[in-house]
């Protein structure tokens, strides 16, 4: 939150990269890049941070489920579901924490997994070339 306070209040983008929390991170700049047009709508504040490991959290668990359910039906991604809601205590603090880093790269895995298996069924060139974008992301994240 504190690299997009400073952006906002016009500190130059061609800092941004030395405001993350280590030397390069890929994600810490997606992140703060993200929150950046409602930091300078509403101000700096950790209650606004937060909703972006909860957007991460809820398309973990959309993409989760809607895998599961194309493989195992609608019980397979209730159990799914359930199983990311009652994950272990450290998976619970490592998804509200918002650094940039494994819980949202999981995001970028599930959204991959999940264009794979419909482009394994509809083919086409822009169902490619979206997997692609996604995988150069993946990478760079």
């Amino acid at each position: 939150p504190t690299a997009a306070a400073l952006l906002a209040s016009g500190h130059s983008w061609t800092r941004l990269l030395s405001l993350q929390y280590m030397p390069f991170c890929g994600g810490c700049t997606l992140e703060t890049i993200a929150i950046l047009p409602t930091t300078i709508l509403l101000g700096p504040s950790l209650a606004i941070w937060k909703c972006i490991p909860l957007l991460f959290g809820l398309g973990i668990l959309g993409l989760t489920m809607s895998i599961a359910h194309r493989i195992g039906g609608g019980s397979a991604a209730r159990f799914a579901g359930l199983c990311l809601v009652f994950a272990p205590g450290f998976y619970q603090d490592n998804r509200m924490v918002a650094w940039g880093i494994h819980f949202e790269v999981a995001s970028i895995i599930l959204g991959l997994v999940w264009l794979w298996m419909r482009w394994m069924d509809r083919g086409g060139r822009r169902l490619a070339g979206v997997f692609g974008v996604c995988l150069g992301l993946g990478f760079w994240f």
